[in-house]
């Protein structure tokens, strides 16, 4: 935490208690000009391999998510997903901004929910969540007869195996997705029925995916290389890295 502080030049920090007062405020918007290219958020790597990096991503990048997968995940005015994931990991973004974007209802899960699945599984019912997007070894620990109000579950950040899949498919809407924090969470999604190794499905909207050598050409199928994703879910870089940035970040060459 003192690193992120340090690292982000961060000047002004919101406690829970700070928030108490905000019933006092405005409801409306404040008269401000947001533009695509201004930052909406930074958020950190875990640093599992070197120094975490702080991911720069713009509104325009979060309105590209909130367009490709809102659909994927099934929100509508009315859906009420269920928010899991810890707001220090990316997935919460997900389900942030897709659920309000469109007009649905985030059910939060509490600290207790998160550590019981019998009360996870006690709170999905009582509160009729519709959709969730969840890492897969979540469902190891839960009973899918038990929480079958759930239409649609988007599963990513983990790999997918075909036991999972086979136990959750039936009598639902199960997406695999893929994709790394630097392309604003997920940048392929695709439908899986459990049968078979589950796939990580095709590029989301907007999204292009390449499998390049380490020249940047096409490999033919087969052949093992390296993805690259390019399209506006792509973030502007990493904050005050500009050299790791050049390295990470390329010129299209499509």
């Amino acid at each position: 935490l003192e690193f992120m502080v340090a690292d982000s030049g961060a000047q002004v920090v919101l406690r829970e208690g700070d928030l108490a007062q905000t019933a006092a405020l405005p409801s409306t918007a404040p008269d401000i000009v947001v533009t695509p290219g201004q930052l909406a958020y930074v958020i950190y790597t875990s640093g599992s391999t070197g120094r975490p990096k702080g991911v720069q991503v713009s509104h325009a990048s979060v309105v590209g998510m909130v367009t490709a997968l809102g659909p994927e995940l099934g929100v509508d005015p009315g859906a009420r997903v269920l928010q899991f994931a810890s707001f220090s990991f990316d997935a919460a973004v997900l389900d942030l901004a897709v659920t309000l974007a469109r007009g649905g209802t985030l059910v939060v899960a509490q600290a207790e929910e998160r550590g019981e699945p019998e009360a996870l599984t006690a709170m999905i019912g009582a509160e009729g969540v519709s959709a969730a997007s969840v890492v897969p070894s979540l469902l190891g620990v839960l009973d899918p007869e038990q929480v079958p109000g759930i239409e649609t579950l988007l599963l990513g950040a983990e790999r997918l195996t075909e036991q999972v899949a086979r136990v959750w498919a039936p009598g639902r809407r199960l997406v695999n997705t893929y994709g790394p924090t630097e392309s604003t969470v997920m940048v392929t999604a695709g439908p899986v029925d459990g049968q078979g190794l589950p796939p990580i499905g095709s590029p989301v909207a907007n999204a292009r995916l390449y499998v390049l050598d380490d020249r940047l050409e096409p490999v033919p199928v087969g052949v093992a290389g390296e993805v690259f994703i390019a399209g506006p879910q792509v973030a502007r870089g990493y904050a005050g890295r500009p050299a790791l940035t050049a390295e990470r970040f390329l010129p299209d060459p499509f």
